[in-house]
């Protein structure tokens, strides 16, 4: 039940694809539901939902029963995303299949999918899997700048060639976050590569506003080796100094979702980075 994700053309906010047949050719746009992608497996009176690995996370019984379907979408659950929309949460957001009532739909194409599994679900309304099942809002890619500036809750578009079957990369555009930490120090890599050498992280830290302690918000990556070597060997030149971090959300914690290192902030002090102002 291992599910390969779909490989990716990504977009930096802001730079859209072509419209037109620049190669990678995409001709419409949807949202990026925030959770963990799964998979729904419908067969008999059973309905199963695996993670992207194959893992059970839930299960239960149908009222009718159906043919073999196996389709697939982003589980809102879990995440702070999906924890603060209630309207989606528990919830899978429906962004292909690879089955439906027993067809193999592989190489059918996404507009066609897209249609049946919209059928399909019809059947499914009265049935309770999770606390919904529902297909993804899809517009023309002409319209991504507009759904990009007007859903900026959400983390980011999907890209795809309408005429394209399962397997064909898809294409991602991301939002982008930064944030200013006070370097708290390392944390040394267990790699084999980087052992006894190098860091694996520097730890970043936010005062929360009216105290004077800072607090361990975040771990940065994202480090070339020029500078693993250099915090390796000189970690007291750095600690209490203030850096920037860029990642895809910045928590309610102050925690940066897939943070990398950029560089370091000489014009800041340790006391700019409050958290909670």
């Amino acid at each position: 039940m291992k599910l390969e994700r779909p490989k990716f053309h990504n977009y930096p906010p802001g730079e859209f694809p072509t419209v037109g047949d620049k190669a990678p050719y995409f001709d419409t746009v949807e949202l990026k539901y925030d959770g963990w992608w799964g998979q729904l497996l419908l067969e008999g009176q059973r309905w199963n939902l695996f993670s992207r690995t194959g893992q059970l996370k839930k299960q239960g019984t149908l009222t009718r029963p159906v043919e073999r379907t196996l389709i697939h979408g982003e589980y809102c659950y879990g995440t702070e995303w999906a924890k603060d929309h209630p309207e989606y949460y528990d919830q899978l957001a429906v962004y292909g299949a690879e089955m439906l009532d027993g067809r193999d739909v592989r190489e059918v194409e996404h507009a066609d999918v897209r249609r049946m599994v919209d059928s399909f679900l019809v059947r499914l309304r009265e049935q309770t899997i999770v606390s919904g099942v529902f297909l993804v809002n899809r517009w023309p890619i002409s319209a991504a700048r507009e759904v990009w500036e007007q859903n900026t809750e959400f983390e980011g578009l999907v890209f795809k060639n309408s005429r394209d079957v399962w397997g064909s990369p898809y294409g991602r555009m991301k939002r982008d976050a930064t944030i200013e930490y006070i370097c708290l120090g390392f944390e040394e890599s267990e790699s084999d590569r980087h052992a006894g050498w190098g860091v694996a992280s520097v730890i970043g830290g936010l005062i929360m506003k009216g105290t004077d302690t800072a607090f361990r918000a975040c771990k940065v990556s994202g480090l070339d080796d020029k500078w693993r070597a250099e915090f390796f060997q000189h970690p007291d030149k750095y600690v209490g100094k203030v850096f920037e971090a860029e990642g895809k959300k910045v928590t309610k914690t102050g925690a940066l979702r897939h943070p990398n290192f950029v560089r370091w902030r000489p014009d800041k002090q340790a006391a700019d980075c409050v958290w909670g102002a």
